[in-house]
């Protein structure tokens, strides 16, 4: 469990999932390039799951935990716990075709 917590940090800190742009860019540009799978998991690590869809395509799973600061109006800080999820899904041949991104 703690490694996964390492990765997603590592993952965030670099991509700069929440608020930021850079995720989606780096997303986008493997999607329109249909770059190999295997670069993502280079990148971020293994996968925490991996299916194989019914017409042969593979859709991985990645949680990125993350938190934010949340301020009450009446100045109170507190940190609220996130879980950033990106599933990625490659043909058959490890391209990359799409990508979904939910809480990041």
């Amino acid at each position: 469990m703690r490694a996964l917590f390492v990765i997603g940090a590592v993952a965030l800190l670099q991509f700069g999932c929440h608020g930021n742009f850079g995720l989606k860019g780096t997303l986008e540009d493997a999607a329109h390039r249909h770059a190999s799978i295997d670069e993502r998991i280079t990148d971020w690590g293994p996968p925490t799951e991996k299916e194989t869809l019914s017409d042969g395509r593979l859709a991985y799973t990645w949680k990125f935990p993350y938190a934010e600061e949340q301020i009450l109006p009446e100045m109170t800080a507190y940190r609220v716990q996130h879980v950033c999820t990106v599933v990625i899904t490659s043909s058959a041949d490890n391209a990359i075709q799409s990508y979904k991104m939910d809480d990041c």
